[in-house]
This record gives structure tokens, sequence and C-alpha cells, in this order.
């Protein structure tokens, strides 16, 4: 019981499957289809973001003023998209 459930179970990193059907149109279409959802799901899941950061060593007190200056741009546009709304709202 146990060995099919680690069968059946998602794998941890990223999947996208293309349909291989023989035909060199139909496979470009699906290869460029399973592409665009793979570049989708990179970018949600935040894994070039990370690699990007861990390319070269930030000093904890970089690190700190990196994260301060990431919680004023967070906040700032936060605040923009409840402006925008509130003015849709008004209408």
């Amino acid at each position: 019981m146990n060995r099919k459930k680690q069968e059946q179970s998602k794998p941890s990193g990223l999947e996208v499957v293309v349909n291989h059907t023989g035909d060199y149109k139909k496979d470009k279409l699906n290869f460029d289809h399973a592409l665009r959802d793979f570049k989708k799901k990179i970018k949600k899941s935040g894994l070039m973001n990370d690699l990007r950061n861990r390319e070269a060593y930030m000093s904890p007190s970089a690190y700190k003023r990196w994260r301060k200056n990431e919680a004023v741009k967070r906040k700032k546009r936060d605040e923009k998209k409840q402006d925008w709304s509130r003015g849709q709202s008004d209408g």
C-alpha cells in the first residue's frame, strides 16, 4: 500500500508534458504551448528570483536594507491598487 502511494505522489519539481503526435506542425505547437506553461510556472514559483538573489553574497546589513526597501515598494503598490479599486467602485 505505501509503495502505491509513493508512486502516485506528485513530483516535487516543476513538470510540463509535451505530447508527440508525429506531425511537425502539431508537435511545434504542443512544444510552444508547453514552453509557455513552463515559463509561467517558473515565474509563479519565484525560482528565477531566488536564483538571481543567490548569485552574489549579500551582507546581513545590505540584506536588511533590501528587505526594507522591498516592503516599502510593496506597501506603495498595495496602496495604489486600493486607491484604484476605490476609484472604480465610485464610478
